[in-house]
């Protein structure tokens, strides 16, 4: 079975179109948990609607606002403490659009990778979408300049592949962090997101993988909106940005640095080396930085980006 978690928060203008997707999968085998971090909106009463039509619909309301990433992290947790290691997992957010064929054609990649104590993280390319549901661009990969290939640890500790919503993990991946919480009593403090946290495991563990099709429709609105898609457009937004890149820098490098704290142990000797390379990243003189970077290819997709690192640090 797909078990499918969704966080909502105030997600009322999009979350039956949502819905709807889901429930127009080709693959009829999953379980949709959701998890309300507080709405104040009408999410609920659109949530127990759908529930009340289709038992493999639930949700719960949280105590308190958890954000995001905290949310994901603890309905994965959670789900995965069941134990059932024949599960395959996915991730919704609360105002994007499926495609009907997108989880059989998850599940028939993952079919072919699954196995025991092996971390998967696959991952798909999405089209983007307005407000209104109108096409701004046929590839968010295009669109942002991303190579969405380059999975290998040293690029993912600098760049996260996934988007969230496109994700199917297997149930060895999230024994991993589950393992890792019940040791801890904590999730990780330094997480920036729940999918990149996954990634990490994914590429440190087991494997990451593109599945090199586009399987969903990324809505663009606010504060995630990606704006010009054009070459240059893109260039002029990073370089009018350079101080916020650079605090995004160091809160990456704080990531992998709790990430080499939680995990350094587990880690093969190739990996940890790569791992404690990162980490000390923040300690390192200018020189010594780009000779570390260009060494262990600490780099984002494409030319610009690697420019901009060789900038920022």
């Amino acid at each position: 079975m797909i078990e499918i978690l969704m966080s909502t928060y105030n997600g009322e203008r999009f979350l039956a179109e949502q819905l709807d997707s889901i429930l127009a999968q080709t693959e009829p085998d999953w379980r949709l948990s959701v998890s309300d971090d507080g709405s104040c909106d009408g999410t609920i009463g659109i949530l127990e609607a759908y529930a009340g039509k289709d038992d493999r619909i639930r949700f719960r309301r949280n105590e308190r606002n958890l954000g995001p990433a905290a949310n994901f992290y603890l309905m994965a947790l959670d789900v995965a403490a069941e134990g059932d290691r024949n599960r395959w997992y996915c991730f919704a957010d609360q105002d994007d659009v499926w495609l009907p064929e997108k989880l059989a054609t998850l599940a028939e990649v993952m079919s072919a990778m699954d196995q025991p104590g092996f971390p998967v993280a696959l991952y798909s390319d999405v089209c983007l979408i307005d407000e209104n549901g109108e096409e701004i661009a046929p590839s968010y990969y295009g669109a942002m300049h991303v190579q969405p290939h380059d999975a290998d640890l040293a690029h993912m500790l600098m760049e996260n592949k996934m988007i969230g919503q496109t994700m199917m993990v297997n149930h060895a991946l999230l024994e991993v962090a589950l393992a890792n919480e019940k040791k801890t009593g904590h999730i990780p403090k330094h997480m920036i997101m729940h999918d990149w946290w996954f990634a990490l495991i994914a590429a440190a563990f087991g494997k990451a993988y593109d599945v090199g099709k586009v399987l969903g429709r990324y809505r663009q609105h606010g504060s995630n909106a990606i704006g010009g898609t054009d070459f240059m457009t893109y260039v002029k937004s990073r370089a009018e940005k350079i101080p916020e890149t650079r605090q995004k820098l160091l809160a990456d490098i704080r990531q992998g640095q709790e990430f080499l704290e939680l995990f350094g142990d587990e880690l093969d000797p190739q990996k940890k080396e790569i791992l404690e390379a990162f980490a000390r990243l923040d300690r390192c003189g200018k020189m010594e930085k780009l000779a570390v970077i260009r060494r262990y290819g600490f780099y984002k997709s494409g030319m610009t980006r690697r420019i901009m690192t060789d900038i920022l640090v």
